[in-house]
């Protein structure tokens, strides 16, 4: 790890190549899969800043943030992700589970939505997450409207 930490920043002191944005890359994945999200954020964050690339990582830095917990953040790199038509879909889907988490209920289940008109059929799996977060949403909106009826003088 600490090899990895040296040659990371001695990668970043350069202009960036093809095979260092590799390099990159791959490290950023390495950390991201040991759970090591600040490390994941550093690299993501520097590769994000090579204009090639931006596009691209956004999406993967926005999943390193969430996981990190910075949902501000996540919610930023996926809000710019949407523009990458490759990871458009997955970055819709990241980004209502990101609003949920913040709270933003109405927000989430409009994303959820749209991502259902927009891609029910070409992204069955994901459809299925909608569409199990829209039913879960509905189910917390009516117990919510519930215990405010029960509640009330």
């Amino acid at each position: 790890a600490v090899f990895l930490a040296v040659l990371f920043v001695s990668l970043s002191k350069t202009a960036m190549t093809r095979e260092h944005a590799e390099i990159s890359l791959g490290l950023a994945q390495s950390f991201y899969q040991m759970g090591r999200y600040e490390e994941a954020i550093r690299v993501y964050s520097e590769l994000a800043r090579q204009k090639p690339l931006a596009r691209s990582v956004e999406w993967l830095l926005g999943n390193a943030y969430y996981r990190a917990g910075d949902f501000t953040n996540a919610e930023k790199c996926y809000r710019a992700a949407l523009e990458n038509a490759a990871h458009k879909p997955a970055a819709m889907l990241n980004l209502a589970l990101t609003l949920y988490r913040q709270g933003r209920l109405d927000e989430s289940a409009e994303l959820y939505g749209r991502f259902l008109a927009q891609y029910e059929t070409q992204h069955t799996f994901g459809a299925a997450k909608a569409r199990t977060a829209l039913h879960l949403l509905q189910q917390q909106r009516a117990l919510t409207n519930r215990a405010a009826n029960a509640l009330s003088i």
